[in-house]
């Protein structure tokens, strides 16, 4: 059986204002450059408003719109595990459903990735219709990450992005429960090539990630490809050890020159109980954030080790019996 061209992993939740607008414009764009044989996947995640009911009626006019609904909400990264799941096409495309992953711009991904014989074409964000304060956050996590990661990761790249089947695959074998795609699409490895656009901004509903998640997941990319953040603590902990001894041996001649009549260093740790106390919170705060930094990753092997899966799927909506035990 000849796979289709392109499966489509949609996320949707919360996302009623927006489903009619996306299949229209994915349909719409991909029919414009004669590609017929795809599949839309919606994942929807635990969606509150009315989006069963409208993927129901799509999938009844199309038999190419389908939709996985999770039994609750298991996040964006799980919510994305799930639809590459069940994706099994030439190609996958991953978009968000709010409509700031241009359709338009996904068949021209599909174009690059045949023109250039590529495994990935991911899309950067060379402009985006954010706040001030989030455009900064985000150009801030992709420089701290890269400097951080292990792997090779591109700057201002989220998770739209073109893949061949092979590389769906690669990131699919990896069994770890804390998930981060982007991340994982580049440690796959394979050709990746870079497709320049510009994020618009929501076309309608409610933005639903804010400071605290961006923080979140970011920190869980730092945790999930880099053991930099531990090093730092180990390296930290060296530094400060080295300077009490410094300070202690230095503290030791100066007691030692006063008794011979020498009192000239004999002040150079300021005598008094602020001054005790001050070293003192420098240290304990110092191994908070050490412990706190050991916890993070004691915590993730935790979880990891429950085993627990990252999605559950509900019920499917629309698609033969052979798609959803692809």
């Amino acid at each position: 059986m000849t796979k289709r061209k392109i499966d489509f992993v949609i996320l949707a939740y919360d996302e009623a204002e927006n489903i009619d607008a996306m299949v229209q414009r994915t349909v719409s764009a991909f029919e414009a450059i004669g590609v017929t044989d795809f599949r839309l996947i919606f994942v929807e995640n635990g969606s509150a408003d009315n989006s069963v009911e409208l993927l129901n009626a799509h999938s009844k006019r199309d038999p190419r719109i389908t939709a996985l609904s999770l039994s609750r909400n298991f996040g964006p990264q799980g919510a994305i595990h799930a639809g590459l799941s069940v994706a099994n096409a030439e190609y996958v495309c991953i978009m968000d459903g709010d409509q700031q992953d241009p359709p338009e711009d996904a068949a021209q991904m599909y174009l690059r990735a045949q023109e250039k014989s590529a495994d990935v074409v991911y899309a950067v964000r060379e402009k985006r219709e954010e706040k001030a304060l989030r455009k900064a956050g985000f150009k801030t996590f992709y420089r701290v990450w890269k400097a951080f990661s292990n792997v090779e990761v591109p700057l201002d790249a989220g998770e739209f992005s073109v893949m061949r089947m092979s590389v769906v695959k690669a990131i699919l074998s990896s069994p770890e429960v804390h998930r981060f795609n982007r991340g994982l699409r580049s440690w796959a490895g394979f050709k990746q090539v870079a497709y320049t656009h510009h994020r618009p901004n929501r076309v309608a509903g409610e933005q639903k990630f804010n400071i605290i998640k961006d923080t979140v997941l970011g920190l869980q990319a730092v945790l999930s490809f880099s053991l930099l953040p531990i090093r730092l603590v180990f390296f930290a902990g060296l530094i400060l050890a080295g300077l009490s001894f410094i300070i202690l041996v230095i503290n030791a001649i100066a007691i030692s020159l006063f008794h011979l009549g020498m009192p000239a260093l004999f002040n150079f740790l300021p005598p008094g109980i602020k001054t005790l106390n001050l070293i003192s919170l420098l240290f304990d705060g110092a191994l908070l954030i050490g412990l706190g930094v050991i916890g993070e990753y004691v915590g993730r092997i935790y979880e990891q080790t429950k085993g627990r899966p990252t999605f559950i799927i509900k019920d499917f909506i629309g698609g033969s019996t052979d798609e959803r035990s692809e």
